[in-house]
């Protein structure tokens, strides 16, 4: 199974929602429908964050780009979604981490690629990267570009974004 990370683009009313009763959160998540308004990053989202900050989470999630997973708002940290609580940025925040992702190229992801150094540092899912090197490159950069057109959405909508791990 894993750890796979999930985010879900939503207004500022549900997200104050949210805030306020995390129960609904759990209602959303749990629900036997597939929310269009979600991407599923698989276990992708700690190779990401190598890509964008040379760490993983567990070297530490210091770097400012570990926010477009972990942003450190919680919404209710008593609520354990699977592996812990969900995050959330506001729409301002989305913008500005928008513009940050679209400064990466492609190339300089694919240059920022670093197996040996990514197995050392334990990135999830741990002891692939050298294994699987150039399809779980090839993965990672589809992931991001995914990831990219997801907030994309969310900035056109002014939409705020929950993430988190299950």
């Amino acid at each position: 199974m894993g750890m796979s990370s999930t985010l879900i683009r939503i207004t500022a009313k549900e997200l104050n929602a949210y805030l306020e009763d995390s129960s609904l959160l759990e209602k959303r998540i749990y629900q036997d429908e597939e929310d269009a308004k979600s991407i599923d990053l698989d276990k992708n989202w700690d190779g990401i964050l190598f890509l964008l900050t040379g760490g993983g989470i567990a070297s530490g999630l210091e770097h400012d780009l570990a926010r477009i997973i972990f942003s450190g708002n919680l919404i209710d940290e008593e609520q354990d979604l699977g592996y812990g609580p969900a995050h959330y940025l506001t729409a301002t925040e989305i913008q500005d981490y928008y513009t940050k992702l679209s400064a990466f190229g492609i190339d300089e992801l694919k240059n920022n690629f670093d197996p040996i150094k990514m197995d050392e540092l334990d990135v999830y899912p741990s002891g692939i990267w050298q294994r699987e090197n150039e399809e779980a490159r090839g993965y990672l950069l589809e992931a991001f570009e995914e990831l990219k057109a997801f907030y994309a959405k969310a900035v056109e909508a002014k939409q705020a974004v929950i993430s988190f791990i299950c």
